[in-house]
């Protein structure tokens, strides 16, 4: 997944509306790219905190050289499977207990 916030920086310097163009219509064709861009990183977007991640599983998170944090969601499948296993075997324990017992 791009940057979402690099989406948007450096649009004067690399989306010039050509080289005859003035000033107003580059700021035209900078302003309709900013309104595109930012359009696109309105839309929702599910993730997981990376920090929160590397907390409990380190090795699934990987840190560039500007210090951004990324998810290796391939590495979180395999235990998210475990814990949805256990919670059915202890909800399933739960449900035994309760039926086990006398109603008065």
């Amino acid at each position: 997944m791009p940057d979402r916030l690099a989406m948007a920086r450096d649009i004067s310097t690399t989306l010039p509306a050509g080289p005859e163009a003035s000033e107003e219509e580059n700021r035209k064709r900078w302003q309709a790219e900013r309104d595109k861009r930012y359009k696109e990183l309105s839309k929702s977007v599910v993730g997981v905190v990376a920090q929160d991640v590397e907390a409990v599983l380190p090795e699934a998170v990987t840190t560039d050289a500007a210090g951004y944090k990324q998810v290796a969601y391939r590495e979180l499948i395999l235990l998210l499977i475990e814990a949805l296993k256990e919670e059915d075997k202890i909800s399933k324990e739960q449900e035994q207990t309760t039926d086990r017992k006398p109603t008065a």
